[in-house]
């Protein structure tokens, strides 16, 4: 696993810190097969909330974090989302010294605010 090496052990301990200081209530849990993943839940403008997962691949920071809504259920149709269910937020951006958990989950909060708009009108707007 990517964060078994120093390297990656400071990357983790880094990010732990930031994920702390900007989500204080996403926790980093150990899924099963050993990889890791932030989960919390995210509260938007009106009060509707959201349990995410951003999931660390195992090449990671190589890959982005994989984003999932938890609970409650999207809505089936539901433009820019992978055919696993992942959130699509990243526009082949995603760059490994760049790139952090921290910017993923304010990725996925402003897709969760673009999907909101989209159950009312129908219309993806960026």
């Amino acid at each position: 696993m990517w964060f078994k090496s120093e390297r990656g052990a400071m990357r983790l301990m880094a990010e732990g810190q930031a994920m702390r200081r900007h989500f204080p209530g996403f926790r980093l849990m150990r899924l099963k097969g050993g990889s890791l993943a932030w989960r919390g839940r995210l509260r938007l403008k009106g009060g509707s909330s959201f349990l995410v997962s951003a999931e660390l691949p195992p090449h990671y920071p190589n890959e982005a974090p994989v984003l999932r809504v938890l609970t409650p259920s999207l809505v089936g149709g539901c433009p820019h989302r992978y055919a696993d269910g992942s959130l699509c937020v990243y526009l082949n951006s995603w760059h490994p010294d760049t790139g952090t958990v921290v910017q993923s989950i304010a990725n996925a909060a402003d897709w969760l605010a673009h999907y909101q708009g989209w159950r009312r009108t129908q219309v993806w707007r960026s």
